[in-house]
């Protein structure tokens, strides 16, 4: 699952809530796990189409480029 697909995202939250509501829970814990999303992620299609419509073009080959970076983080926050 793309974690930033808003899709995935409401798919993601829907459990969430799905769980919160219909069990007595003290927490979820999502601190570095939701979305699982390795620094190498972004490269797919959905992800650089984002990215060109933004920026009219390729994402860097870096991975740790400052505005990729930054690009990703924003579509998880």
């Amino acid at each position: 699952m793309n974690g930033f697909d808003p899709e995935v995202q409401d798919f993601i939250m829907g459990l969430i809530m799905e769980v919160v509501s219909k069990y007595s829970i003290d927490g979820i814990q999502g601190d570095d796990r939701l979305p699982a999303m390795p620094s190498l992620a972004g490269y797919d299609n959905y992800t650089v189409g984002l990215y060109r419509a933004k920026y009219q073009v390729d994402p860097p080959k870096y991975i740790y480029d400052t505005q990729w970076v930054d690009f990703r983080v924003n579509l998880l926050n």
